[in-house]
This record gives C-alpha cells, sequence and structure tokens, in this order.
C-alpha cells in the first residue's frame, strides 16, 4: 500500500531554514535499514508532513531532513548543503549559507557546522555547531549545541542532551547552558516505552521546576494494539499543575477494513465538567481497488445539530504505476452547503521515486480558476541522491514564478570524505571564488598531487600535477569557467581530500 504521506528527503539551508538551538529526537536504526527507514538530523525541526500549506514569501520549511540513507547495496552520506536565495537587486542567485557534515568510520553523524552571509560581503560567519556522540551500538547517547558568539569569536555552549536506553526504553534528558554559574541545568526530560514488538506504548514530556527541585510532567501519550500490530488507540494526558497528576486530554480509536486498511479515525476531548470522553471529530479514508488512498475526509462533531459536519476533503489520484499524480484540498463550505476548492498540488516524474517538479494552486473564487502557489523542482544523482532543489513562489505582478530559494547537497559514500579520523590537509580561499583561488596545505608528506576541479555534472573542467612541501600555499588561476557549485579534489599518493568550490 502507498504511504499516506509523500517526504522528500532533503533540507533547505534558506533564511528561514537555518540551524535550530532546540534539539530534538534522532534514533538510529541498524545496519541493515531499509531504504525507508533512514537516520534523521537531529537539530532540525520537523515542522510539517507532506506539502505545504502555509508558506510566508520570506522563507518556509520542510519535512526531516535524512543524512543517511541506503540505496541498494550503497550508504550514502550527505556531506554537506549549501543554500542561496535569490538576489532581485543582481538578478542572480545569492550564496547565503552552508552547512556541512562530519562522520564516524561506521557512518554515524558526529558534527555539524553551519555559516552564512550577509550580501555585498564574503566574510563567512559561523552560525551554529552540533557534536554528537554514540554508544558501541551506534546509539546516540550525548548531543551538544553551540552558537556562535560574535563578541567573543568564539563557540558558546546553547543546550546539551543526553540519552539513556535499556531493553523496552529511552530516556532523553535536555540541559540549557547557565551563563552565570557556568553550567548545565535540567530543562526537559522525556521517556519512551516499547513492547516487545517494538511498537511505541507510551511517551512522556516533563519540564525541570528549579524551584521545587523535581520534574513536573507536561504531556503524555499511550498507545494501544491489536493483534495485528495495528493502533487501536492513542491517548493523550496533561499535567496538572497544582497536583502534578495526568488529567485525561485527547483520544484517538483507528479502525481497519477486512484488508487491514485504516478506514476511520474519531477524535474525542476529555470534558472535566462530566468526567466523560466527548467528540471531536472524525476522519474516513477511501481506497481504490490497489489500495491506493484516494480520499480522505474530515469531519467535526455539532452538538447543536448532534451530527458529524464535514470540514475538509482531499482527493488523491495517481499515475498507472501508482505514483502520486495530484491532490486536490476542498474545505467545506457552509452557506453554499458545498465543497470550495483550496489548495491544488501536482507531482511530476521522470522515471524515478521522487518528483521532479512540485507544483501547488489555490483557488481564487473571484476568478473561479486556479492561480499558482508555489512550486519546487529537483535534480537528482544517479543514484537517486536530490542535488539541487528550487522553490518558486508566484508572482502576481508578472504572473509569473520567481525564484526564492535554492539549495544544493553534495552526497559520499560511507568511506567519504568527510570522515572524522581523516585530518584535514588544507585549506582554500577565498570562498566563493572570481578567478584565482589559493591552496593551503598543511600536515602531510611532500610529495606530488594531482589537483582536480569537478562541476556538478560530473564533468572535470581543471587538472594540473603540483609538487608539495608541507605548509606552502599554490595559486591557482581559474579564468573564464563558469559561475556555480565545483567539487575541488586533490589527489596524492595514499589519499584523497575534497572541498566545495563555488565560482561567483
Amino acid at each position: 500500500m502507498k504511504k499516506l504521506i509523500l517526504l522528500c528527503s532533503v533540507l533547505l539551508i534558506g533564511s528561514a531554514g537555518m540551524l535550530s538551538a532546540q534539539e530534538t529526537v534522532l534514533r538510529h536504526f541498524p545496519n541493515e535499514t531499509n531504504a525507508s527507514e533512514i537516520f534523521h538530523f537531529p537539530g532540525f525541526q520537523q515542522t510539517i508532513q507532506g506539502d505545504l500549506l502555509n508558506l510566508p514569501d520570506g522563507g518556509f520549511t520542510f519535512p526531516q531532513l535524512n543524512y543517511l540513507k541506503k540505496a541498494d547495496d550503497d550508504m550514502w552520506l550527505l556531506d554537506s548543503t549549501y543554500g542561496y536565495e535569490w538576489d532581485t537587486t543582481a538578478n542572480d542567485w545569492f550564496f547565503k549559507n552552508r552547512l556541512y557534515a562530519f562522520y564516524d568510520s561506521r557512518g554515524n553523524l558526529i558534527k555539524m557546522l553551519s555559516s552564512s552571509r550577509e550580501k555585498g560581503t564574503t566574510e563567512w560567519i559561523n552560525s551554529n555547531m552540533f557534536i554528537y556522540a554514540y554508544d558501541e551500538n551506534n546509539n546516540i547517547i550525548e548531543s551538544v549545541s553551540y552558537s556562535w558568539d560574535t563578541n567573543q569569536n568564539d563557540w558558546v555552549y546553547t543546550s546539551k542532551t543526553t540519552y539513556a536506553y535499556s531493553t523496552n526504553s529511552t530516556e532523553r534528558i535536555s540541559y540549557s547552558w547557565d551563563t552565570d554559574n557556568n553550567d548545565w541545568i535540567y530543562d526537559r526530560k522525556a521517556t519512551e516505552n516499547y513492547d516487545n514488538n517494538g511498537n511505541l506504548t507510551e511517551k512522556a514530556n516533563y519540564k525541570w521546576k528549579e524551584d521545587e527541585n523535581k520534574w513536573i510532567k507536561v504531556t503524555k501519550d499511550t498507545y494501544t494494539y491489536d493483534e495485528n500490530g495495528n493502533m487501536k488507540e492513542h491517548l493523550s494526558y496533561r499535567g496538572d499543575t497544582y497536583t502534578n497528576e495526568w488529567i485525561n486530554n485527547r483520544k484517538q480509536t483507528f479502525a481497519f477494513d477486512d484488508n487491514g486498511l485504516l478506514n476511520m479515525v474519531y477524535v474525542y476531548y476529555w470534558n472535566s465538567a462530566i468526567n466523560e470522553w466527548e467528540k471531536a471529530g472524525k476522519t474516513v479514508y477511501s481506497y481504490n481497488e490497489v489500495n491506493d488512498v484516494i480520499e480522505v475526509t474530515d469531519y467535526t462533531w455539532s452538538f447543536s445539530d448532534n451530527d458529524w459536519v464535514a470540514n475538509q476533503k482531499t482527493v488523491m489520484t495517481y499515475y498507472e504505476n501508482e505514483q502520486l499524480k495530484q491532490k486536490t484540498i476542498s474545505l467545506w463550505d457552509d452557506t453554499q452547503n458545498q465543497w470550495i476548492y483550496y489548495i491544488k498540488t501536482e507531482y511530476e516524474y521522470d522515471g524515478g521515486d521522487e518528483p521532479v517538479l512540485i507544483t501547488s494552486y489555490k483557488w481564487d473564487e473571484a476568478l473561479n480558476n486556479w492561480k499558482g502557489y508555489y512550486k519546487m523542482s529537483y535534480e537528482y544523482d544517479e543514484y537517486g541522491n536530490a542535488i539541487t532543489r528550487i522553490y518558486y513562489l508566484w508572482n502576481e505582478n508578472d504572473m509569473d514564478w520567481r525564484g526564492r530559494f535554492k539549495t544544493v547537497y553534495f552526497w559520499s559514500q560511507l568511506s567519504g570524505f568527510h570522515v572524522a579520523q581523516q585530518p584535514e590537509t588544507f585549506s582554500i580561499y577565498p570562498n566563493p571564488v572570481r578567478d584565482n583561488v589559493t591552496i593551503h596545505y598543511k600536515g602531510f608528506k611532500n610529495g606530488a598531487v594531482q589537483v582536480e576541479l569537478i562541476n556538478i555534472q560530473g564533468q572535470k573542467v581543471f587538472g594540473k600535477q603540483y609538487n608539495l612541501t608541507n605548509n606552502t600555499d599554490v595559486n591557482i588561476s581559474l579564468p573564464g569557467l563558469s559561475k556555480g557549485m565545483y567539487m575541488l579534489v586533490i589527489r596524492g599518493k595514499d589519499f584523497v581530500q575534497k572541498e566545495k568550490l563555488v565560482i561567483e
């Protein structure tokens, strides 16, 4: 059965996509992880699932980032991302943000560094840094986040999270940095419990109350499953401020058809005045003959009418190969007593599993027609890794699409070039570069190396051999090359070093 939600394994590092200082959960899966079970970047907040709906003109957010992907027998690591925003004055892309990821020899993410720069400057300013540690089973046990202090010109602590594991449970404790006492203080705690089948059965969140020196209950969720492993009930609780006890808050029940397909979800809220669950909403799912979801309808309970009232409907259509083709959202209009179009999203593919173009439209009641909203275009390499994504907004004045943000992604295999055990042996400057670039070598034996420049299509556009000595500079002239992203590769007798280079 096709998944209800289409997630794209990509990340924007743009004006609204920079690293958050707040830590989020990172769960590691075994090495036999399949393509749909991916490791997630900690430090990034997943704000939505599926299509974007509320997109401010100044920025946007995307689904969670995958930094490790298994395709066939190859493990691919997201090595770095470069973010651009459209400069209307220069009528060109402005290279604004960059992020680098570092891994250990087992493929565990151990460090992330982000930096940015402002228009009119060439200086990159550090933004955030995240450091991760793991146990012998590749489970994360600690993450520490830093922000760059421009006054001290150094990294300063922001937050820390520790992780503990037992057979069927995990515990995560978050700390904030006390600048007055130069020490970590409790902030939040989260626990998760699982049954013997690996199903999540309970999760709870707490916050630290300093004056009482104890954890205060915030939220708790419990989950029960049927004999087939399908979730049949989800209960949510909130912590009582005065008694610090759990209080009923929300309940969901799930119903499945004879084929095991989800066909109904009911939502209830707790009425403390009468100590009963009261109906709040329901969602009905419909499928085609090959079990693709074709319609999802949401209802709310009307106490005045004592009946269900339609709220929102989503209709999906598919290509012959069952790839999602179109998703149309409509809202129920009580006045007209009919469905009114709201948002339509179209998906285009180019032979792969992921879309190459997602275009969304909003319904204009005055025009009685669809008008542009946003669109995203993607490029992939031969292994299915996203290498470029461009986000556009519809411009009402020009009646055309206008680029807003672009992200370029660089991947490497598990034995790739940002493995921590390999010391950095050179630095390049300036970067971005116009005509000439300087490479400073350090910390390796004297000898001959081959310096190559590879464009984003994988073509070698420059190659030359140099004889190097330790701690020396090599100046390279790069006239006549097109603007864009390149990979600078230095090959020695027993090493290969790579770095991204941008030509402006």
